[in-house]
């Protein structure tokens, strides 16, 4: 049986598909209990599929999203449930002037970078960049008819000028922040089999804050999400694409 691991920074981005899956919270893969994630797992034919989230801040009551919390699931991910290969599902700001729309649905293709860990110190610069690798997607994108984009990781929602030279200079066509953490805690454990796909919710070249944006957009946004990460799902499993490296 095949092993997929989904993982989501909010649980409004994930419901529709543990709703589609008919997912049930589940600990049992979990070796303590201290471990902070939430997970959700069906079998879906020849499949295994988890879906984890990092729960919620126990003091503020809200998702914990963000870079460090979805490096910290991601490695539990890897190191307790084993799976066969780890998508990064969720949500992200695009560029309108690249065609982007709110309710598109991109796979990424490498590399994922960060573009608010900015260390100005000889190599450090190159490190806080990150530029991480993940599965290349370019005969599924065809087949689901997606988009490819580059991805950028920061730990803020809202649009400054120094973080939009950062995009621009990475040619970064999605913003958000949790898939370069992700990528980066794959490469320390030595997980090569990272699939990342990101809804768009806002325009960041549109003059209404992100943050507006991303609460009109989200319900659409996580809709679109499902529905596409529910055929790539299928075609991982049924298409035998277990069974060779993605060019």
């Amino acid at each position: 049986m095949k092993r997929i691991a989904i993982f989501f920074a909010m649980l409004a981005e994930a419901q529709p598909v543990i709703t589609h899956y008919g997912m049930t919270q589940n600990f049992s893969y979990l070796t303590d209990d201290t471990s902070f994630i939430r997970l959700y797992i069906c079998h879906n034919k020849n499949a295994e599929i988890f879906l984890v989230t990092p729960g919620v801040d126990p003091r503020y009551q809200v998702d914990r999203v963000g870079p460090v919390p979805a490096a910290l699931a991601v490695w539990e991910i890897i190191h307790k449930l084993k799976p066969e290969i780890i998508i990064n599902a969720g949500t992200a700001g695009a560029f309108a002037a690249k065609g982007a729309e709110v309710g598109d649905v991109y796979l990424a293709k490498s590399p994922v970078k960060y573009h608010d860990r900015r260390i100005s110190l000889g190599s450090f610069r190159e490190y806080g960049i990150g530029a991480f690798d993940c599965l290349a997607v370019n005969i599924i994108a065809e087949k689901l008819g997606l988009k490819l984009a580059t991805i950028s990781t920061g730990s803020s929602l809202d649009k400054n000028p120094t973080d939009f030279a950062e995009l621009k200079y990475h040619q970064a066509d999605l913003k958000e922040m949790e898939a370069a953490a992700v990528a980066e805690a794959c490469y320390l454990s030595g997980f090569k089999n990272l699939i990342l796909i990101k809804a768009v919710t806002n325009l960041l070249d549109k003059e209404e804050h992100s943050e507006k944006q991303f609460q009109n957009n989200l319900a659409l946004a996580s809709y679109n999400l499902a529905k596409q990460l529910v055929r790539l799902v299928a075609m991982l499993v049924e298409g035998g694409l277990f069974t060779f490296d993605l060019p």
